[in-house]
């Protein structure tokens, strides 16, 4: 059954605690940027709920039926993303098995850069950028590629 995009109010009137399965078009669309930050400082709570609920370490808006650019992480830190960019990428490539909430069950060896520098904005409307390496970097790639 494939699950239509929703806005963020209709999301938190009646939240789901289901992780969106691929190949659900919510999944395939691009994410439209965020320009209201007061509906995710409610979501971003819920989405931790529903990543932790799954045993994951990173969910995509797209995941919970939302084609919004943001993600949730918790690799070392609990971080929100909003609107991320990749600004730089290392030479140095690591492959390693993946998992996917919205590939329920199944693994895949993924090559990626082992070291990123990131930009986003924060639920407080600030400006982040960080330079990742390892699993964090890993991730948080993972999750951008579902945006």
């Amino acid at each position: 059954m494939a699950m239509t995009m929703m806005k963020p109010l209709e999301f938190l009137a009646n939240p789901s605690t289901k992780v969106v399965q691929f190949p659900d078009e919510v999944l395939l669309q691009k994410c439209v940027e965020i320009t209201d930050l007061e509906p995710w400082v409610r979501i971003a709570p819920i989405m931790f709920d529903i990543m932790t609920k799954h045993n994951g370490c990173g969910l995509a808006a797209p995941q919970v039926g939302l084609s919004y650019s943001m993600f949730v992480l918790r690799v070392t830190q609990p971080l929100v993303v909003i609107n991320p960019q990749i600004i730089e990428v290392g030479d140095r490539l690591w492959e390693e098995t993946e998992g996917c909430l919205s590939l329920a069950g199944q693994k895949f060896k993924v090559v990626r850069p082992r070291k990123i520098k990131v930009k986003w904005t924060s639920l407080d409307g600030a400006e982040v950028l960080m330079t990742f390496d390892g699993w964090t970097s890993r991730a948080w790639q993972h999750e951008w590629d579902h945006l």
